[in-house]
């Protein structure tokens, strides 16, 4: 988890690959939630390829938590906006195992 006070917002993600079969995609998910630590609800995730340029999008549930599946492996900008709040920009890499 990574604190992100400068920010604003905190949010803490998770990848995965489906272990069922073998699959060459990944999922990212993930929750926000603010500095006392109460949970973001309608914030804006937006994941971009770095290499492609092509988009997915999100947004947080009432439970402040997000999906987006069938990722190719590799390096995004995730971007994560709420109102009334600064805008997180993070570096990831989604990997399959």
């Amino acid at each position: 988890m990574r604190k992100l006070i400068r920010f604003g917002l905190f949010f803490f993600v998770a990848t995965s690959a489906t272990t069922f079969a073998q699959s060459n995609y990944a999922t990212l998910s993930g929750v926000v939630f603010d500095p006392q630590h109460q949970l973001v609800a309608g914030a804006s995730v937006q994941l971009t390829s770095n290499i492609t340029n092509v988009s997915r999008s999100a947004v947080t549930n009432d439970d402040g938590s997000f999906q987006i599946t069938g990722l190719q492996p590799g390096d995004y900008k995730l971007t994560v906006q709420a109102s009334g709040f600064a805008t997180v920009n993070e570096n990831v890499t989604l990997e399959v195992r």
